[in-house]
């Protein structure tokens, strides 16, 4: 099992204990008679709220609070089927295999080179050894419901991969890309007057450009004096399609033939450039040889997931669901 693997049963399973510690009266939403409570959808949303300030996004304030309403909302529903699901599985016969558990726990430990480590890793997630191994179960039950309800799904076949190739083929397209040499002076974050600094950067393109007419080696000159960071040191190599880059430089480059080179600087947002388009490198598709286990894989995939989703459509149907939280907001938007 990877970190990517046990980072999804991790987030998902957080949810089941939640679940599974479900009671007393104060209950948001029940599943066929299993509460789900006030405190747990807190809990669950305290924990998103901080995934989303480490992504730089604030949810607390009067601003956030529609999207903080519509997250709470869309973790309850997500609460609510994972209930079902793993009642589901308990209707279907479905028990841990304590041995698979374990191998997926002593697989996690193996991808850290120490316990202490590993440990750190459960910190970090608020979860103890005893909860992982919860959590790990939990997950292994809805994956093995996915197993049984999809069992009859076959695989994609041949004809049907061709046929999505053909009609999107452009994702198996890469476009026409420019490969290009530049040399950058740049005017951002520079002391003395705007005025200055503009100006002193064209002259020293200007300077390059004359270099350049009189035999100067591009790469080299590049290497030299180009103050773009991520470029200079392989002589100002850049390779780019249509919308990867600035305008005014895609413009620039476009316009010239293999082997030239603008005559005059180009001004952009970072500074004055002098460009040198190398090659052009012709878009290529994939063929359907290349790609025919992925798009199979792919379709396959897709169908197991409409097989699941409708069979939960049907098991929803049948259950007695409650959702206080969306009764409370059809209630508040009646009396606005």
């Amino acid at each position: 099992m990877n970190k990517k693997s046990i980072s999804l049963i991790l987030s998902l399973g957080i949810v089941f204990l939640l679940l599974l510690a479900g009671c007393g009266s104060n209950a948001v939403a029940t599943v066929n008679g299993v509460n789900i409570t006030s405190q747990q959808l807190d809990e669950q949303l305290t924990a998103y709220k901080e995934y989303y300030k480490q992504q730089g996004m604030n949810l607390e304030g009067e601003d956030a609070a529609p999207l903080v309403e519509m997250l709470k909302a869309q973790l309850l529903e997500s609460m609510i089927n994972q209930e079902l699901m793993l009642q589901e599985a308990k209707k279907q016969g479905i028990t841990p295999d304590q041995k698979e558990i374990e191998k997926q726990i002593k697989e996690l430990k193996d991808s850290y080179k120490t316990e202490a480590e590993f440990k750190k890793f459960l910190a970090a997630n608020g979860v103890s050894e005893p909860k992982l191994n919860d959590l790990v179960e939990k997950q292994y039950l809805v994956t093995e419901l996915q197993k049984k309800v999809t069992a009859d799904v076959k695989e994609a076949a041949p004809e049907e991969a061709l046929k999505y190739y053909q009609e999107n083929k452009e994702q198996y397209t890469n476009p026409v890309q420019y490969e290009v040499r530049h040399i950058l002076f740049s005017t951002m974050d520079k002391p003395g007057g705007q005025a200055k600094v503009e100006a002193d950067a064209k002259a020293a393109a200007l300077s390059v450009v004359n270099q350049l007419n009189q035999g100067g080696d591009f790469a080299a000159l590049a290497k030299e004096k180009s103050e773009d960071l991520g470029s200079a040191d392989n002589g100002g190599l850049y390779t780019f399609k249509k919308g990867d880059a600035v305008k005014e430089f895609e413009a620039a480059a476009l316009a010239l033939k293999p082997g030239e080179y603008t005559s005059a600087p180009v001004k952009t947002e970072f500074g004055y450039h002098i460009i040198k388009l190398e090659k052009i490198i012709p878009a290529t598709t994939m063929s359907f040889e290349v790609v025919q286990p992925e798009i199979i894989a792919q379709l396959t995939d897709k169908a197991r997931q409409e097989k699941f989703s409708g069979y939960m459509t049907e098991v929803a149907g049948k259950a007695k669901i409650v959702n206080n939280l969306k009764a409370e907001q059809k209630d508040t938007k009646k009396k606005e």
